[in-house]
């Protein structure tokens, strides 16, 4: 049985193949700079939409680079909702000296915080037609839930945990 939008994904991503539950493959991203896993979630029947290709074709077809724009937002959002959120105490209850998460003075930095990044095309998205993707990353300061940025038309919207 062909599963829809397989077909079409397999001939857009190296080594595409079914990792349960989603299909990934790779590719290099222009918008990178490198070369990225990307991950589709199936639709019902483990299908993959026409919505779905079409963001994976635009992802494959932008040309420009987002880093310095992502590492600039991902600054912002690790100083106002990271920085000081959470430290380690004592059993009586005194905080333990840089327990925190790391003190960050530029965006470059972060860079050390965050690795293993992966492009997500969600089943469900929160617009009717936006090029809408999902960046996921392994990340220090909650290496149990990560790190997730959501897209929509090239620009990031919502940084927090994994999102799909």
């Amino acid at each position: 049985m062909v599963t829809p939008g397989v077909t079409m994904a397999a001939s857009l991503l190296r080594d595409f193949r079914f990792v349960d539950p989603t299909w990934e493959g790779s590719a290099f991203l222009r918008f990178w700079e490198s070369e990225l896993d990307v991950s589709i979630s199936p639709y019902e029947n483990d299908g993959i939409t026409p919505r779905q290709l079409d963001v994976l074709r635009a992802v494959l077809a932008y040309p420009w680079s987002i880093r310095t724009e992502f590492e600039r937002a991902l600054f912002a959002y690790y100083n106002d909702e990271i920085d000081g959120s959470y430290c380690s105490c004592t059993p009586d209850g005194k905080v333990i000296p840089g327990s925190g998460p790391p003190k960050i003075t530029e965006p470059s930095q972060l860079r050390k915080l965050i690795d293993e990044p992966k492009v997500c095309i969600r089943t469900y998205f929160e617009t009717n037609s936006a090029v809408e993707l999902e960046l996921r990353f392994n990340c220090e300061w909650d290496p149990e839930h990560g790190l997730g940025v959501l897209y929509r038309y090239w620009q990031a919207v919502d940084f927090g945990q994994w999102h799909m």
